[in-house]
């Protein structure tokens, strides 16, 4: 079988796996929150450090909740989290999204935060989905579109920086404007829609997202790239982020 996934242009760094837990579900999983009770089975895939999946947990507990990331060197920090608040529903594995090592209709729940922009083939991934959810089951993904980012002020090297970035991501095989095209891509992976929502993150602290950024380009040798987008933080006055969430249930 074909590989699906892209690289991740964010790594696994102490920066990246940093920013990530500090993310939370009333946040980024607010359209999918009033859908959720006790005992539906749940999977969060490309959970991360697993912070967000802890808190999925809380509320679907006492039934099992699993996170799965190909990256499993993060999740000490969702299973500190676990520990610290008492889940005991909480289970989080290396896997590959393309390759779910689940039985087919094994969850009610599928979630999926700020994955499928890394995916060469969502429509593929998707129908993974699929396969592990019960007749009937919910999905819920969630990916940003870098086609709708605004900065204030847009000096041309900060906006340069973010261009190079976004070319980067398509260079690791990913598609950092996947938000626009996710309704269409559920419904051609087999599930028939519930909902489609989009909004804005802005980001109060512009040096965090901005340094979080310019770490990735560092590393791809952008560091010209990189510099100009450190020293834009500190004067910038907006940096909002774009992202579109979608609620559908598996067609039988």
């Amino acid at each position: 079988m074909a590989r699906v996934s892209a690289d991740y242009t964010p790594g696994h760094g102490t920066t990246a796996v940093d920013f990530m837990a500090a993310r939370n579900v009333r946040e980024h999983a607010a359209f999918m929150l009033d859908r959720l009770r006790p005992g539906l089975r749940l999977l969060d895939v490309g959970c991360g450090p697993g912070v967000m999946t802890a808190e999925l947990a809380a509320r679907v507990a006492p039934a099992e909740t699993v996170g799965v990331d190909r990256s499993g060197g993060q999740f000490a920090v969702g299973r500190e989290r676990a520990r610290q608040t008492g889940l005991t529903n909480l289970r989080l594995l290396e896997a590959d999204a393309e390759r779910l090592p689940f039985d087919d209709g094994g969850f009610d729940v599928v979630f999926s935060h700020a994955l499928l922009e890394h995916v060469a083939e969502p429509v593929t991934v998707l129908r993974e989905f699929a396969r592990v959810l019960a007749p009937g089951g919910l999905l819920a993904v969630a990916s940003p579109d870098w086609g709708g980012f605004l900065i204030s002020p847009p000096t041309p090297t900060a906006s340069a920086a973010l261009e190079r970035y976004e070319a980067l991501q398509r260079e690791h095989g990913g598609n950092p404007r996947v938000g626009r095209q996710l309704s269409a891509d559920t419904v051609a992976a087999g599930f028939t829609l519930l909902g489609v929502t989009a909004r804005y993150e802005c980001y109060a602290d512009r040096g965090r997202i901005a340094g979080y950024l310019a770490e990735q380009l560092d590393a791809d040798g952008s560091e010209g790239h990189a510099a100009a987008l450190r020293d834009w933080a500190p004067r910038s006055a907006l940096f909002a982020q774009a992202w579109v969430s979608v609620l559908a249930v598996r067609r039988d």
